[in-house]
């Protein structure tokens, strides 16, 4: 299940992406699709890891979950059109999750 969840996310965000690269929600779109595609990935290894220490070294890539919020709040305001508005907030988040 982890690795269509991986090519499904991935391969959605290259085609948004390709679909029109120089608007910024799909910019933006895109990579909340690959913050998740990471995500997917280093829980497919951490879950196959054949030691703990392993499995440890794997689950660190998790991370990407800040990613996922930064990407997701950003989309958010891109997608009811408030982006410019509340650039403040988004800015926010950004620093906040990093």
């Amino acid at each position: 299940v982890s690795i269509f969840a991986f090519i499904s996310t991935f391969g959605l965000g290259i085609l948004v992406l390709l679909k029109d690269y120089k608007k910024t929600i799909n910019i933006v779109f895109s990579l909340l699709n690959f913050s998740v595609a990471a995500f997917y990935i280093s829980h497919l290894l951490g879950v196959n890891a054949s030691s703990a220490a392993e499995a440890y070294n794997y689950f660190r890539f998790n991370w990407t979950n800040i990613a996922m919020v930064i990407f997701t709040s950003h989309l958010l305001f891109e997608t009811i059109g408030k982006s410019n508005e509340h650039k403040f907030g988004i800015i926010m988040t950004i620093i906040g999750d990093v």
